[in-house]
């Protein structure tokens, strides 16, 4: 099936002090079977239209925002699966986005225009990002079930919460470098019992998720607060329907 769609929405905001903030999507896509229905593709390009990006406003009371300028967003998507054998099935959900800033409206208040500069990678958005997934499930006896997965996860370097930053004009972002995680999952179930074990992060990646740098005074040290990934996590869990 190929597919085109155009959809608008909008968030809106508190006149005088900022326009409503306005996206126009825009998609064309493919998804398709093949192999007997053991395989599928879901591709997508997409472009977004940002226009009026809000912003919250300098010392203006929590929840006011105002207009920083126009942005766009742009890339493809992926997600494919294909099962070779009975019981296993083989994922991948990749992703690629360009969104930056366009033009930056000179209005708007400071320290915003030192940070959300046109041309530049937006905050939290990673160019790339991949997720590979496995699973397998069969049954060891007639009332038996089991299952074995797991996923693996690699998102690309990004720039921290910029917008955190509240007071001193010229405070430096938070670079955040890439990084990789990799969850397993087991169970096994008989009628309405299933016993679920689980490893969250296995490798123990020390993974930044957010960050910021503090502003400080002239020749003062700078202060950086990040937000780590979850650390490795093993457990067990009881599942019982009823």
């Amino acid at each position: 099936m190929l597919y085109a769609r155009a959809a608008s929405g909008y968030q809106p905001s508190v006149p005088p002090v900022a326009k409503a903030e306005m996206l126009i999507n825009y998609e064309v896509g493919l998804k398709s079977e093949f192999l007997d229905r053991k395989a599928l593709i879901d591709l997508t390009l997409f472009y977004i239209d940002w226009s009026h990006v809000q912003i919250p406003s300098g010392d203006a009371p929590l929840g006011i925002t105002t207009n920083s300028g126009h942005g766009r967003s742009e890339g493809l998507e992926l997600v494919s699966t294909i099962s070779p054998l009975s019981g296993l099935k083989l994922g991948c959900i990749a992703a690629y986005t360009e969104a930056e800033l366009t033009r930056v409206d000179p209005a708007a208040p400071a320290p915003y225009p030192a940070f959300l500069l046109a041309g530049y990678q937006n905050p939290n958005v990673p160019k790339w990002s991949v997720a590979v997934t496995a699973d397998y499930d069969w049954q060891p006896t007639t009332r038996w079930h089991a299952h074995l997965g797991g996923v693996f996860r690699w998102i690309d370097q990004e720039w921290g919460n910029v917008l955190a930053i509240a007071s001193i004009e010229g405070a430096p972002a938070t670079f955040l470098p890439s990084y990789s995680v990799l969850d397993l999952n087991a169970s096994i179930a008989k009628g309405p019992l299933t016993l679920r074990a689980f490893a969250r992060n296995v490798t123990d990646q020390r993974a930044w998720l957010n960050g910021y740098a503090g502003g400080a005074p002239p020749n003062a040290p700078e202060q950086s607060s990040v937000f780590i990934i979850q650390p490795r996590t093993i457990g067990v869990g009881f599942d019982y329907a009823f």
